[in-house]
């Protein structure tokens, strides 16, 4: 369902007034955190290029396929590389993400061959209108289980919780998913980290989408009063990011 306040929001984006419209958009997320096309449109007000696509990848995590979500972060990324073009002699560079590839070429779960193909039929579906994560594709063709799939997620981020502890800001690193999170504050370890990923992936191929923080309650590795704590700071260090 719609909020009441949308429709006021796009109107003001739509005559310019670009405050107004950030404002409403603003208190809609924090009513309606899930509610996917706030986040696009907040996308196309906030200026810088992480911002933006933090805002895009919230919207797919609520809904990985939506389709102007995808498009969005194609331009930013065909934005970002013209732009790089004059940046390529500078001298100090932030490190750069490795992706879930790389990991898992890493541990010998794939090949790069193997991976090339995977990302090609990853394209080759968007552009047919059935984006899927790289993880669910590798999982759907077989090339790697629900394990090693998990192994590799936690071994991302164990990197970028490294160069975070160190002041680091890793580029491409635009969302701290809840898991990176938690092991940041040492709320988890990685091993209760890695035992929830596999239980979310393997629900997910059963067609049941749940919380990461749900599983780790089952689990027992959280209290719940800690797990809202969590989800609150996560939040409003979030909006701060926003905060004009």
């Amino acid at each position: 369902m719609e909020p009441k306040l949308f429709r006021a929001a796009e109107e003001a984006a739509a005559r310019r007034d670009k405050a107004t419209a950030y404002q409403l958009l603003r208190r809609i997320l924090l009513e309606h955190p899930t509610f996917v096309p706030a986040w696009i449109s907040l996308s196309k007000l906030v200026a810088e290029p992480a911002q933006q696509r933090e805002c895009l990848h919230r919207a797919l995590l609520i809904d990985p396929r939506n389709e102007a979500a995808h498009e969005r972060l194609e331009q930013l990324r065909i934005k970002e590389l013209l732009s790089s073009v004059s940046l390529v002699g500078r001298a100090e560079r932030r490190p750069v993400r490795r992706k879930l590839g790389d990991f898992l070429i890493e541990a010998g779960a794939l090949t790069a061959e193997q991976l090339q193909q995977t990302l090609a039929e990853q394209a080759a579906r968007k552009c047919r209108g059935q984006p899927i994560q790289l993880g669910e594709l590798l999982l759907e063709s077989g090339l790697v289980t629900l394990e090693t799939l998990a192994r590799a997620l936690v071994h991302q981020t164990l990197e970028w919780v490294q160069a975070y502890r160190h002041g680091s800001e890793i580029e491409s690193h635009c969302i701290e998913r809840i898991g990176d999170y938690l092991i940041v504050e040492q709320v988890i370890s990685p091993p209760q980290l890695e035992q929830a990923l596999v239980e979310q992936l393997c629900l997910r191929r059963q067609g049941q989408r749940v919380q990461l923080g749900q599983i780790l309650l089952r689990h027992g590795s959280i209290q719940a009063d800690v797990l809202e704590q969590m989800l609150a700071r996560q939040r409003q260090e979030f909006y701060a990011k926003f905060a004009g």
